[in-house]
């Protein structure tokens, strides 16, 4: 059955098109189904002790853009988790100050992915090789690829280098290097 030769199917496929385009044409608001892009950031902050942890860290979970947020280390470090285009790092860094932070920075942040010179092949792999990159010290998270071959690590610039990354990694017996496969 062609679906056309069906009125009614027809008249709901041309009122449907016809609000569509509408829609389109005017800018519709409505929010979009798409999965909104994410990204964390973290904060570095001085001076926030007692019930201010909770403050700032209800107030960074307020600013428009920011899905979630937690103490990485209370009362020191913070990761939010925003919209990509949303929440600018000078809002965030504003209000922790406002919130009751002495100071607040974001922390310089570079993720690279290190390919395993051997496939990692079970569990006990994939935690010795998140010890060791945990160990390292600005590592703010590590993934590793689900095919076991690279492990994507996050870290603080200032603090850590990719090369000692590599040299935890070396440590721990599972060798990696920077790279793509």
């Amino acid at each position: 059955m062609h679906l056309a030769r069906t009125p009614w199917i027809a008249a709901a496929l041309s009122l449907y098109l016809a609000a569509t385009a509408a829609s389109r044409a005017v800018g519709d608001d409505r929010p979009s189904t798409a999965p909104e892009s994410v990204e964390p950031v973290y904060v570095d902050v001085t001076e926030v002790v007692g019930a201010e942890t909770k403050t700032v860290l209800d107030a960074t979970r307020s600013v428009y853009g920011v899905r979630e947020a937690d103490w990485i280390v209370v009362g020191s470090e913070l990761r939010a988790v925003r919209v990509v285009g949303k929440a600018p790092d000078q809002v965030l860094v504003e209000t922790a100050r406002r919130a009751g932070a002495a100071t607040a920075t974001i922390a310089p942040v570079v993720t690279k992915t290190f390919v395993f010179e051997k496939k990692l092949h079970c569990a006990g792999c994939i935690a010795t090789v998140s010890r060791a990159v945990r160990a390292v010290a600005g590592v703010k998270s590590s993934t590793v690829s689900s095919d076991l071959a690279t492990v994507s690590v996050t870290y603080d610039s200032r603090r850590a280098k990719a090369s000692d990354i590599e040299a935890a990694l070396a440590a721990a017996g599972k060798p990696a290097k920077v790279g793509d496969r």
